[in-house]
Parts: structure tokens; sequence; C-alpha cells
């Protein structure tokens, strides 16, 4: 009985939490699941898990096969809580193996040729891409099956809207 009254005040808890802005649930595998504690970005470091809206093209398509739902971002789709993997001046190495960063390769890094659905994947083609200022490659290594730049490429810094702080992951 303990346990239970104990996971109900938790979800309880959560649930007020994540009612406030700068808190969220995650509940997809690309990163752990849990609360986040969003905090405003302005220059995020390698490592940093951020929230990103995606380019509309993406977002669009992302939205349509059931990747993202609907949110606060261009077009009103969901940004992704994805960790920053390369930014300038690292060089990104795409292969069928996976990709690298400055030659470390990122553990379950490598494209997918289908989605869970068996759909088509677009990955981005293998060969060296530089970072270019003001730009960054989000690459989430905890499921190999995360949507993230190696679909879509680098993305702009100016789509980070928050940096995000793990509260209580599982």
């Amino acid at each position: 009985m303990k346990c239970v009254f104990a996971l109900t005040a938790l979800a309880a808890g959560a649930a007020m939490l994540v009612a406030k802005d700068h808190v969220r649930l995650n509940l997809t595998a690309s990163m752990p699941v849990g609360l986040w504690w969003m905090t405003g970005t302005v220059e995020p470091k390698k490592g940093d898990a951020v929230m990103v809206c995606l380019p509309v093209d993406v977002a669009i398509t992302a939205f349509l096969r059931g990747y993202i739902g609907a949110g606060d971002c261009a077009g009103d789709r969901e940004s992704l809580l994805k960790p920053v993997a390369a930014l300038f001046p690292d060089v990104v190495t795409v292969t069928a193996e996976g990709i690298t960063v400055n030659q470390t390769p990122i553990p379950n890094s490598a494209a997918w040729p289908l989605d869970h659905e068996y759909r088509p994947l677009d990955a981005i083609p293998p060969g060296q891409y530089p970072v270019a200022p003001g730009t960054a490659w989000i690459v989430g290594s905890h499921d190999a099956r995360s949507f993230d730049s190696r679909y879509f490429g680098a993305v702009p810094l100016s789509a980070m809207t928050a940096t995000a702080h793990p509260i209580l992951t599982w």
C-alpha cells in the first residue's frame, strides 16, 4: 500500500511540474525517459541535451510519419530532445557503420534504411561534413533508431530553444 501511495504522490508531483513551461516529460526512447528541466540556450556545448525545432520541411515529414506530435515549433510541430554531437569546427564523418565526430565514433549512430513501419528513410549520404559556424549535429546514441541529424544533417543553433537537464529519469 505504501508503494502505491508513493507512486501516486510521485505521479501527482510530476504532473504538477510538467504543467509548468520549464519541465518536460520525455516518453521517447531516443533519450532517457523521465522529467527534464529546461533552461535557456545561448551557446550549447557538445554533449548538452537540447530542445530543437526541426526545419519546417523535416518537421512536416516527421509529423506525417508520426515521429513527432503537435507542439510549439514552426508549423505547430513538436521539438526534439537530443544531445549535441558536433559543433563548429568539428568534422562529422558519415559511413554505413555510423557517425564519427573528429574520428571518434558515436555509438548506435548507423542510419536505418527503414523506419519502424518499414517505410524508407533517407539518410545523409556517406562523406565528411565540416560543421559550419552557427550549426550543430544532434545525434541520439541512447536509441539506435533515433530520428536525428543522421537523416537531415546539421541544424541551426537558433533552432535550439532550451538546454535540458535530467531531473528524474529511468
